[in-house]
C-alpha cells in the first residue's frame, strides 16, 4: 500500500498491528505517526518510495516476529520506545534524527541490525537496552557510552566507538555487553576499524 502526501496517526489509546508481509510507501511527504502501540509480526518495510516520507514513533513499536525494515530514504524519529522481541529483527537503515531520544530495547534472541550510524552515548540522546544481538553493518558506526545498559552481544562488522559514561558519577564503569569479531574478513590490513576506545576509558584500564 501507499500513503501519498497524507498523515496516518495511531492515537495514544489505540493499537494497530501488521498481520501479513507488507511494504508501506510513505511518499511525497507522507507521515505515519504512532502515538499508541504498533505491533509487527511479519516481514514489514517502511520506505519513502525514493521521495520523502517520515515515521514518528511517539508510543511503542513492538516487533514480535519477522523482519521490520526502516529504509534509508525514510525520516525516522523515535522519541518513544522500540521493542525488538525474541526471534524478530529490526533492520534500521534510516539515519538517526535529532528527535530520536527514546529507547531501543533488544530482547534476548532479538536482533537489531544497524545499516545506518547511531549514537547512544549522550544523556539527551537515545538509549540502548536489552540482552539481544546488535549487528553493525560494514561502513556503519555505533557509538555507545561505556555505561550503556545493554547486556547482550554486539557483532562488529563496521565500527564500534566506546565513549565516556553518560553518568559522570560513574567514571569507572565498564561495558556490560560482549563484543564479537567481524563475520566478514577484512580486505586489507587496517582498512576496517573494529573498535575504538575513548582515551579516558583506555587510561583507566591501564591501572
Amino acid at each position: 500500500p501507499t500513503l501519498d502526501a497524507a498523515t496516518l496517526t495511531i492515537a495514544a489509546d489505540h493499537t494497530a498491528s501488521i498481520d501479513s508481509d507488507a511494504t508501506l510507501h510513505l511518499q511525497h511527504n507522507a507521515s505515519l505517526i504512532n502515538n499508541g502501540t504498533l505491533t509487527t509480526a511479519h516481514d514489514f518495510t517502511l520506505d519513502a518510495n525514493a521521495t520523502a516520507g517520515a515515521f514518528k514513533n511517539v508510543g511503542t513499536l513492538t516487533i514480535t516476529a519477522g523482519t521490520t525494515t526502516l529504509a534509508n530514504d525514510l525520516t525516522f524519529q523515535n522519541p518513544g520506545t522500540v521493542d525488538v522481541q525474541a526471534n524478530a529483527l529490526l533492520l534500521l537503515a534510516a539515519a538517526q534524527d535529532p528527535l530520536t531520544t527514546g529507547t531501543f530495547t533488544v530482547e534476548m534472541d532479538g536482533t537489531l541490525q544497524l545499516a545506518a550510524s547511531y549514537d547512544f552515548s549522550t544523556p539527551a540522546g537515545p538509549t540502548l537496552t536489552g540482552a539481544g544481538l546488535v549487528i553493525i553493518d560494514p561502513g556503519t558506526t555505533l557509538t555507545l557510552a561505556v555505561d550503556t545498559p545493554f547486556t547482550g552481544t554486539i557483532q562488529v562488522d563496521g565500527t564500534l566507538f566506546l565513549a565516556a559514561p553518560r553518568n559522570p558519577d560513574n567514571p569507572d564503569a565498564q561495558p556490560l555487553f560482549t563484543i564479537v569479531s567481524p563475520a566478514t574478513p577484512i580486505p586489507e590490513p587496517g582498512s576496517l576499524l573494529l573498535l575504538t576506545i575513548a582515551a579516558p576509558l583506555l587510561a583507566r584500564r591501564r591501572r
